[in-house]
């Protein structure tokens, strides 16, 4: 059609066209044609419906756009927030596990070396000799409480199990923790962009839209030239306007276009022959071509629609995933409203910790003091045996100058004795009986003996004193 560029006066085609005019019945034809035609107007004013929707679309996408990338930003940074929590939580943990483990092995060595002295008491036997006859044997561990180091036992597992009860709390409230985060996580992924890309494409479909609806409007705005033309054509052909009349009814109501009616009582402006001719030439080459015009016009309106379709979808889309943002910034503030509880939960592990700590730290002391005194105690019975080793040899050199010197003094006793009895013989018949009453006493006796002991020192075997002897010496 030669529409939109179709020139507004016949008279620009003389020389263009070869074609015959149309006759009348032809050009009845073309007019009722092109009155058909204008029928798209409608699916220009649906065009322009849809450029208006599509704006207002546009302008949603702009704000749903900003809101869902803000709320994915903000929510993005709650939970990097939130992960920094989880992990000071976790950290708390993990620090107290560390230091309980450390300590435990300390109190595990603690522990051996206590039951390595008692088990060195366990296998020390008593000597025999220092109990009474018929007494069972014994050891020394039958003297130590053995209640003391239950008791000690016996706290520092308590202490243990409530250290272990408290761990077990906080990995509770940790894995809670973990599930909340990991629940708006999810929530988060299973909440899809509109658009991948991160680039919205309305804005190019809003302007093909537009391009679109300017398009057929320029078709349509053809569609009238040509009727425009028809009109004006039958106005100079006899008996034109009466054969239209008879073939068409008047235009479809409330067409908003600004065409030439074949009843305007004005009379047609007069042309020459040769113009007239030229016009009849343009309509009948422009009628050849007005289904086809008509047809671009539907086939742009069912592209816009098409196009206003996709848009459509992804302005829900956009709805959607800001229905379901929303949902996932209102599951984030359901957690962090739970934050108080995960960081006391956090506090009260670290100020459980700290009391069981200081308790096993003492409990500690109180073992190392009690192995301490059992070491005391091995010693002070090594020192025992030793004592009795010195004191039985002191015993012994004094009973054996105690014999020497009985063995001199009877020695002497005797020869006294004898020596009398020759004084007695030799000169006693001379001597009165009263001139010295003591000359016939017999000589002094003396006597060597142990007094004040009490008791008896054992006999310990010579080993044993020898053993205990170097425990001794080796701890000097």
């Amino acid at each position: 059609m030669a529409s939109p560029e179709m020139p507004n006066s016949p008279a620009s085609s003389v020389g263009s066209l070869s074609d015959s005019p149309p006759t009348l019945e032809q050009l009845v034809s073309h007019f009722v044609a092109a009155k058909r035609s204008l029928a798209s107007t409608q699916h220009v004013w649906r065009a322009n419906e849809i450029v208006n929707t599509a704006r207002a679309l546009l302008e949603e996408n702009a704000t749903f756009s900003a809101k869902n990338a803000f709320i994915r930003s903000a929510v993005r940074e709650q939970l990097h927030a939130l992960d920094a929590v989880r992990e000071g939580v976790e950290q708390v943990g993990r620090d107290g596990q560390k230091e309980f483990k450390t300590l435990l092995q300390t109190l595990d060595a603690h522990s051996a070396r206590l039951q390595g002295t008692l088990q060195t008491l366990q296998s020390t036997p008593v000597e025999p000799a220092f109990q009474p006859p018929e007494t069972p044997p014994k050891y020394l561990f039958d003297f130590v409480n053995e209640n003391d180091v239950n008791e000690l036992n016996s706290a520092l597992r308590h202490c243990i199990d409530r250290t272990n009860a408290a761990t077990a709390a906080l990995v509770d409230t940790t894995e809670v923790f973990d599930r909340s985060l990991e629940s708006i996580q999810v929530a988060l992924t299973s909440v899809p962009a509109a658009d991948d890309a991160g680039v919205s494409p309305l804005p190019s479909s809003f302007r093909a839209q537009e391009g679109h609806a300017t398009e057929m409007a320029n078709l349509l705005e053809s569609l009238v030239r040509h009727y425009d033309l028809c009109v004006t054509a039958l106005k100079h052909t006899e008996g034109g306007g009466e054969a239209a009349a008879l073939a068409t009814g008047e235009l479809p109501a409330n067409l908003d276009i600004n065409v030439e009616s074949l009843h305007q009582d004005a009379p047609p402006q007069p042309i020459t022959e040769e113009e007239r001719t030229n016009m009849l030439l343009v309509v009948g080459k422009d009628a050849a071509e007005v289904e086809e015009v008509v047809g671009e016009i539907r086939d742009g309106l069912v592209e816009m629609e098409g196009v206003l379709a996709e848009t459509t979808t992804y302005i829900e889309q956009l709805r959607a995933e800001n229905a379901g943002l929303r949902s996932v910034v209102s599951l984030l503030g359901k957690v962090g409203g739970q934050m108080p509880g995960y960081i006391s939960a956090a506090s009260e592990y670290m100020a459980r910790w700290d009391e069981e700590r200081s308790n096993i730290e003492e409990k500690m002391e109180q073992l190392e003091g009690l192995r301490q005194f059992y070491e005391g105690f091995l010693g002070a019975y090594d020192g025992l045996l030793v004592e009795v080793g010195r004191r039985r040899g002191v015993q012994n050199a004094m009973e054996k100058i105690a014999q020497e010197a009985m063995a001199k003094i009877e020695k002497l006793f005797k020869e006294d004795a004898d020596q009398r009895e020759l004084f007695k013989e030799d000169q006693g018949d001379f001597l009165p009986s009263d001139i010295w009453p003591g000359l016939v006493n017999p000589p002094v006796r003396f006597e060597v003996r142990a007094i004040d002991g009490a008791g008896s020192i054992p006999e310990v075997k010579k080993e044993v004193l020898e053993k205990a002897f170097q425990r001794v010496r080796s701890k000097v």
